[in-house]
């Protein structure tokens, strides 16, 4: 469901080397403020329903099929999918979601790809670390909107009134 625009500023693909995500999945690559990779994601390409009946018709022996496989050895709890759209001193607002997906889709409902003010970022689950904070201060962030899932509003209140 991307549209031409997400595929401009989105780095998405299918792999064909690694066995492990291969087949039915598409992978995402999460830069770092100077474009590196540092790290993918990789989504099934597989409804909820359909991933639950092939693990449920699995052997024990069998490894379960997973909706998202991470990049190995990569800390995502370090970064921010996204951040490497933040700008320093342009980039007032950031929308925080859990998910990279998630993130598209805000990215796409609000055409936020050429708007500097304000820019959507995920933080791969249900908190913030020190670490992507760390991140928020670096760029000066003023405002920040979380639109975390419903199911995350008690670790949302923890991780904001911590202090």
């Amino acid at each position: 469901g991307f549209t031409k625009e997400q595929y401009n500023n989105i780095y998405v693909g299918k792999s064909i080397v690694d066995p492990l995500v291969k087949d039915g999945y598409v992978i995402f690559i999460v830069e770092d403020n100077n474009k590196k990779c540092i790290g993918w994601l990789a989504r099934s390409i597989k409804e909820k329903e359909e991933i639950a009946l092939i693990n449920k018709r699995k052997n024990k022996d069998e490894k379960e099929y997973l909706r998202w496989i991470n990049s190995y050895d990569t800390d995502f709890g370090k970064m921010l999918g996204g951040q490497n759209e933040l700008i320093k001193g342009k980039t007032k607002t950031v929308i925080i979601v859990e998910g990279y997906t998630s993130k598209c889709n805000i990215d796409r409902l609000l055409n936020l790809y050429s708007d500097e003010n304000i820019k959507c970022v995920c933080s791969f689950g249900k908190k913030l670390s020190d670490e992507q904070i760390l991140i928020l201060k670096y760029f000066e962030i003023n405002t920040i909107i979380l639109l975390y899932d419903s199911d995350a509003i008690k670790e949302s209140k923890i991780c904001f009134f911590k202090t």
